[in-house]
């Protein structure tokens, strides 16, 4: 909720805002999509039902899923997933910024059991 506030509050609000959050979205969107790539074995953790679904089918119903909101503030849609065969290790330099940002506790401690 506190992001959904958040877009809209930046799509919403004309000059600098708007501008910044399309920047954003064209940096980092097209990374998104690799989360649903798919995962080795894919076929096997379906049928264990680990998965609920194949990663294609995730990945679409979370675009459907977020096309409404996309469409009433008028922006863009992120990109499907750019090579599926590479997905989770294909990414461009803002989301190994991110992910680097994420897991910098982790790596903090080595030792340490999450």
């Amino acid at each position: 909720m506190h992001a959904g506030a958040w877009l809209d509050r930046l799509a919403r609000s004309p000059g600098e805002p708007r501008d910044r959050l399309l920047a954003a979205l064209a940096k980092l969107a097209p990374d998104a999509a690799t989360v649903f790539a798919p995962l080795p074995d894919e076929p096997a953790l379906l049928e264990a039902r680990i998965l609920g679904a194949p990663m294609a089918e995730l990945e679409a119903r979370w675009l459907a899923s977020i096309a409404p909101t996309f469409a009433t503030l008028d922006l863009p849609l992120p990109p499907r997933a750019r090579d599926p065969e590479r997905g989770r290790l294909d990414h461009g330099d803002a989301f190994r910024w991110l992910w680097g940002e994420f897991t910098s506790v982790r790596r903090s401690d080595p030792e340490a059991t999450w």
